[in-house]
């Protein structure tokens, strides 16, 4: 099966995190053995959750699996991104999709495989005029969007940047949505988003005072998040320590190996055609690649 060995990996390219790298290379294996993948997989049932926001990813990558395996049953069931730990916990999913990788202790109380394909960071960008170089800590930023921070020239601010001339300008926050990551990492900050209440402004390229928070994106404006030991990271990181991965997850399921040989081809999909930086994206496709020749050699 051409799916097997590292051997015919095309790691070519810039493959970047952020956005505005340029095109993302993508990994593609040779077939020559589709009639057999098509035949282990013959009238297999696989069902899909996914949460809206990795929708996109998903769908790309089912085209390709069905072209090869056009008689793979499949089923898509859309969850809430906020229920993708539930429904991880919950078991039952031969195959978990989601834009935002749930924390790694959660992943190991589910039992379930993570396949991650996408990486994902959260960056803070502050509208403060002509002030650039923001530092803020995780306190701080969790006290600026529940409003106990309500002017930027705050003190427990300007301690954190003695040389900036901070301006005294109320604080807003652009508007974010109930089910999108920015609020799912707003929940590992202890917030929501009703928390921001209606100090939202929906302008905050042209509002001085506003802040939004932005996926996979490294604006001007960025503010530096201090790490656990209290530093400051360089600009290419400002968006430590809010950082995860969209991940696929499967369920291991030793009386059905067709069914999980089918969650695992989606998943190596997602990977080949995912912005994983080329070492990872290398590291991932191995993994899946010894895990599909063993259920082949499972399936009679």
């Amino acid at each position: 099966m051409a799916r097997r060995g590292a051997v015919g990996l095309a790691l070519v390219g810039c493959a970047m995190i952020l956005a505005g790298c340029g095109s993302t290379p993508k990994v593609i294996h040779q077939s020559s053995t589709q009639p057999q993948l098509s035949s282990l997989l013959d009238h297999t049932s696989l069902m899909i959750t996914v949460d809206p926001t990795a929708t996109s990813a998903l769908d790309a990558a089912l085209r390709v699996v069905q072209r090869e395996a056009p008689h793979l049953q499949i089923t898509v069931h859309t969850i809430p991104l906020d229920a993708v730990a539930q429904t991880m916990l919950a078991g039952g999913t031969e195959l978990l999709v989601t834009g935002l990788a749930p924390p790694a202790p959660l992943v190991a109380q589910s039992g379930l495989a993570e396949w991650p394909y996408a990486p994902e960071e959260l960056t803070v960008a502050v509208n403060l005029g002509a002030t650039t170089g923001l530092v803020l800590s995780e306190t701080t930023l969790a006290d600026l969007l529940a409003g106990r921070i309500t002017v930027w020239d705050d003190t427990a601010i300007a301690r954190l940047n003695p040389s900036l001339a901070l301006p005294p300008v109320p604080v807003s926050v652009a508007p974010i949505q109930r089910d999108s990551m920015e609020a799912v990492w707003l929940s590992s900050l202890g917030l929501s988003p009703q928390d921001i209440g209606s100090r939202t402004s929906s302008a905050c390229a042209t509002t001085v005072g506003c802040m939004e928070l932005l996926i996979n994106q490294v604006p001007s404006d960025a503010a530096s998040i201090l790490d656990a030991i209290q530093t400051a990271r360089t600009p290419p990181e400002t968006a430590y320590p809010l950082r995860s991965a969209a991940a696929a997850f499967v369920e291991p399921q030793p009386a059905n190996p067709a069914g999980e040989l089918a969650a695992l081809l989606v998943a190596q999909t997602l990977v080949e055609q995912g912005s994983q930086p080329a070492p990872q994206r290398q590291v991932e496709l191995q993994r899946l690649d010894a895990e599909i020749t063993t259920l082949e050699n499972q399936i009679p």
